[in-house]
C-alpha cells in the first residue's frame, strides 16, 4: 500500500533493523508504503523498518505545528478512526443571549453542569463570549452540537422549596436570588 502525503510532515525516525534509534531532525515524510516492511520516503532519503510508530499529536493548535499527519496515515492503512472533535472548550452564546448576560461577564459561580448522565460540580465563568470555567470545560468533552446542557446554579438548594418557604415574605425575588 502506497500513498503520497499531500502535506510534508516533520519526523524523528529510528531504524528498527539496527541497534538503537537514529533520530532525523528537520526531516519531512513524503510517502509511506508497506509491503513486507515499511518504507518511509523522506527529504533525507529512505528508511526501511519492520514496524512504524507514529506519535504526531493532534489537531488542536495548527500555528504550533499540529497537523492531521497521523490521521492521514491511519486512513491510508484503513485503520478505524474516532473522528476528532473539540474538547475542553468554552461554549459561545448567541448575540441575543450575550446582550442579556453582558453585565454578568467576569462572574464565576459554583454550579452543577450536566449532559447525558455526566455531571461536574465546578465553577462556571460568564465571559464576554459565553460560558467557560472548569465546569463548562469538563462537560464540553461529552457534549454534542445541538444537544442541551443543564446548569444548576443552586446545587445545594431546592429552588421550589426555597420559593415556597419565602412565598409570604416581603423580599423581592431579585434579592432572594442574590443571596
Amino acid at each position: 500500500m502506497t500513498a503520497a502525503l499531500n502535506k510534508s510532515s516533520s519526523c524523528c525516525c529510528g531504524n528498527a533493523r539496527t541497534p538503537g534509534w537514529r533520530f532525523l531532525c528537520r526531516c519531512q515524510v513524503l510517502q509511506v508504503e508497506k509491503h513486507d516492511t515499511f518504507r518511509i520516503e523522506t527529504n533525507q532519503g529512505s528508511i526501511v523498518s519492520d514496524s512504524l510508530v507514529i506519535a504526531s499529536g493532534g489537531l488542536s493548535i495548527e500555528p504550533l505545528g499540529a497537523t492531521d499527519f497521523g490521521y492521514r496515515i491511519a486512513r491510508q492503512f484503513g485503520l478505524q478512526i474516532e473522528e476528532p472533535r473539540p474538547g475542553l472548550v468554552p461554549f459561545t452564546l448567541t448575540s441575543q443571549m450575550l446582550k442579556r448576560w453582558a453585565k454578568l461577564a467576569g462572574v464565576s459561580v459554583d454550579a452543577l453542569v450536566g449532559h447525558d448522565g455526566q455531571q461536574f460540580r465546578e465553577n462556571i465563568l460568564i465571559t464576554h463570549r459565553g460560558l467557560s470555567g472548569p465546569g463548562i470545560l469538563q462537560i464540553s468533552s461529552y457534549w454534542e452540537p445541538g444537544a442541551s446542557v443543564s446548569i444548576n446554579l443552586l446545587p445545594d438548594e431546592d429552588m421550589l422549596e426555597m420559593l415556597t418557604r419565602n412565598k409570604s415574605s416581603d423580599t423581592e425575588l431579585v434579592n432572594l436570588l442574590s443571596r
